[in-house]
């Protein structure tokens, strides 16, 4: 009788472990199901993404913006862009889009609408749009001001007809457990004032400005956003604080701005601030004929780790509620592979802590890679180098990796070579090169030049 007892009892806990096992695996796949991405697709320069969550089957997807149908390259040529979004879409096999975000009605977010909308095999649940007006007083051609595309797009909505909500500041809808919260334009009436300003900046303050949530990550995504909206959004002291930030208005620096120092600023300095990116997206196009994005645009975004459409082709951002990784792709008629961006600096917002220790006497100071060089650091004996790094919560360190530049030779002419110890033997002069290699980008930098005398 008790071992039969005893065998109930066995049987019973196999099948209670089981089902936990099985359970806990489902909520793994459960868990990872339930990813979020961001995809900014290469639509030249102007602005595409699409927003997916979960997996299979069960994934939701929107768009923010479709992108252009023509973009201009450097040298004049004009490329028919206004498939790609629409081809993105079929390449995942999307057959519902939750909702699509105009954020406004130039052409070089909303032209790639057109193939999408008449797509009867992809829904579309709700268009949101921006209540700024699109001027009739534009030529009739079909260049960049003019009202022909939106018209396009407009009477294809009506065919279809998707419903239109002109959203409320603060307002929030959900894709899945995303949370999108709608920060601009508010109800602000915008002037004109300035000189610079002219038709195309004026619909560009209207921009629909949104702040997605998943979990412990964020996301902001700035339209073609200016001052005037930037600092009406920091006045309202909304939560701007985003880990990452889509530029603003593909990376120009539109009105420069001058202190009483002399010194310059771009449109958007103050709203770069206020958001304090990790990871920044600049859709911008591959050779743009513009060359955007400006100098002074990637040096006040130099802190965070900054990818281009231009450079990276379609960027996808991905958080599984904690994490973030980034991750990059080639459209067919640009370069095979696409570079990760490396930031070059003294600092990073992707790591909370940088630290390269030695045995010797003197300190090895983390330095930018663009710092002259001084060899000042000296040692009588051979080094042997400790690399660390504590990287911020978002993020997780891939690898760590190095290399021992000989002085007045190039960086470029050595590999990188794998480890966090370095050995240095007597007789070396020149610098240590470090990449830190995390899940949302790498940052590198170098130490300071020193010098291993030999013996005499």
């Amino acid at each position: 009788m008790k071992r039969r007892i005893i065998s109930w009892m066995l049987a019973a806990v196999m099948i209670v472990t089981s089902a936990a096992a099985a359970f806990m695996g489902n909520e793994k796949q459960a868990e990872a199901a339930s990813a979020f991405k961001v995809h900014f697709i290469e639509v030249g320069t102007g602005d595409g993404a699409m927003l997916q969550y979960g997996s299979g089957k069960s994934a939701k997807y929107a768009l923010i913006d479709a992108g252009p149908q023509t973009t201009q390259l450097l040298g004049g040529k004009t490329v028919n862009v206004g498939q790609r979004v629409h081809n993105y879409l079929k390449k995942y096999k999307i057959r519902r889009l939750e909702f699509v975000i105009m954020t406004h009605p130039h052409k070089d977010h909303i032209g790639g609408f057109i193939s999408i909308l008449k797509d009867r095999s992809i829904s579309v649940g709700t268009v949101y749009a921006t209540q700024q007006p699109v001027y009739n007083h534009y030529s009739g051609d079909d260049d960049f001001y003019s009202t022909k595309t939106y018209h396009t797009v407009n009477q294809l909505i009506k065919k279809r007809e998707i419903p239109v909500v002109v959203p409320r500041m603060k307002s929030s809808i959900y894709l899945g457990k995303a949370k999108l919260t709608f920060y601009s334009p508010g109800r602000g009436n915008f002037k004109y004032g300035r000189e610079v300003d002219y038709n195309s900046r004026q619909i560009n303050k209207f921009s629909l400005v949104c702040r997605i949530t998943y979990g412990r990550n964020s996301f902001l995504m700035a339209g073609d956003t200016q001052q005037e909206t930037e600092y009406n959004m920091i006045n309202k002291k909304l939560n701007l604080k985003s880990q990452v930030l889509k530029v603003p208005h593909h990376g120009y620096e539109d009105v420069r701005n001058k202190d009483a120092k002399g010194r310059f600023s771009s449109n958007h300095k103050k709203f770069f601030d206020k958001v304090k990116p990790a990871i920044s997206i600049i859709s911008n196009g591959y050779r743009n004929k513009d060359k955007v994005p400006s100098g002074l645009i990637t040096r006040e975004l130099s802190k965070s780790n900054i990818y281009t459409t231009g450079d990276n082709g379609n960027i996808i951002v991905a958080s599984n509620g904690s994490k973030l990784s980034v991750s990059t792709s080639r459209n067919k008629n640009e370069p095979a592979k696409a570079s990760t961006y490396i930031s070059s600096k003294k600092s990073s917002l992707l790591l909370k802590k940088m630290s390269v220790k030695s045995n010797g006497k003197k300190k090895l100071d983390i330095v930018s890679v663009d710092s002259k060089d001084i060899y000042n650091v000296k040692e009588k004996k051979p080094l042997k180098i400790s690399i660390k790094a504590k990287p911020q919560s978002f993020t997780r360190i891939k690898s760590i990796q190095y290399k021992l530049v000989k002085k007045g030779k190039s960086s470029t002419r050595y590999r990188w070579k794998t480890g966090r110890t370095v050995k240095v033997k007597k007789g070396f002069k020149g610098s240590l090169y470090i990449k830190y290699n995390t899940i949302s980008g790498s940052t590198m930098v170098k130490t300071k030049g020193f010098v291993i005398k030999k013996k005499k």
